[in-house]
């Protein structure tokens, strides 16, 4: 055994095939290698640019959905930033609700794009596996959001808001789909990133710990929502902090994917300029 180790480690004098020197298989490992270290450049090849650069795209539309609330001034709605759910902005008689339920259903339907392309482009393992599942979840609760609507706004119906201050209306309030499916989105969303960070900080040091100080701290900004909400005040900051961390986070993964995209597209173009010198 000690005779063979010098071989593991050994540099491969050339080419695979080229000469005496390589060690057959020698090039596949030193492949895979590169493969783990450049995951993006790698795997995004097998993907296609054109399919990286369109999940980039899907994901710089996406974080402009998301955040769709920040048009509720241009709207002249007269929700409080503070003291209001950001789905109020789709409740029945609020200006252009169509219009910010229809952005729920779209930033969802590009996040599980999103999700897909990353699963793709990104090296095989379990944790990027079940990272990109979960963010997969949060498209999904962002669809069930903008599928279904509020039937008043709490924030400016005093009958509505009385009815969910009672124990009936708090538990009822409990079961509502825009309860649990802003729960399963919060949830997917911090896991999916935080999952996704600590994968990564292996192959992409500083995307993997972009994405993992975002959802550390969307799971932050969450709990204090938990709070705010007991008390009745600021929870609609820090519900809007929220989706705007999740936009950051699109926005970063559009960075990414892109850079992927062209890395790709780069190193074919100049593989396909060098193929007639290499055969003359």
């Amino acid at each position: 055994m000690s005779g063979r180790r010098p071989d593991r480690v050994q540099a491969d004098p050339g080419p695979v095939g080229s000469g005496a020197g390589s060690r057959p298989g020698s090039g596949a490992r030193s492949n895979l290698v590169d493969a783990r270290q450049r995951p993006a450049g790698a795997r995004a090849a097998r993907v296609g640019v054109r399919a990286t650069l369109g999940g980039a795209g899907a994901a710089a539309v996406g974080a402009g959905a998301y955040s769709s609330f920040l048009l509720a001034p241009a709207v002249h709605s007269r929700l409080s930033a503070a003291s209001s759910f950001v789905s109020e902005l789709e409740a029945n008689g609020q200006p252009h609700a169509d219009f910010f339920r229809l952005t729920d259903v779209v930033s969802g339907l590009l996040i599980i794009l999103v999700a897909v392309v990353l699963h793709r482009v990104l090296p095989r393992d379990r944790m990027v596996t079940l990272g990109c599942q979960l963010v997969a979840v949060m498209g999904v609760a962002s669809m069930t959001d903008g599928a279904t609507e509020m039937g008043c706004a709490p924030s400016l119906n005093a009958a509505c808001r009385a009815k969910d201050s009672t124990l009936s209306g708090l538990l009822g309030q409990t079961f509502e789909s825009h309860t649990l499916s802003g729960l399963a989105g919060f949830v997917g969303g911090a896991g999916g990133m935080l999952l996704l960070g600590v994968a990564l900080r292996r192959y992409d040091a500083r995307w993997g710990t972009a994405s993992a100080v975002l959802g550390f701290a969307l799971a932050a900004v969450g709990l204090v929502d938990l709070g705010l909400l007991a008390v009745h005040h600021w929870f609609g900051l820090a519900e809007r902090a929220r989706a705007l961390l999740v936009s950051l986070w699109l926005l970063g993964a559009a960075a990414y994917l892109a850079a992927a995209g062209s890395r790709v597209a780069s190193a074919t173009g100049q593989r396909s300029g060098s193929a007639p010198s290499s055969l003359s």
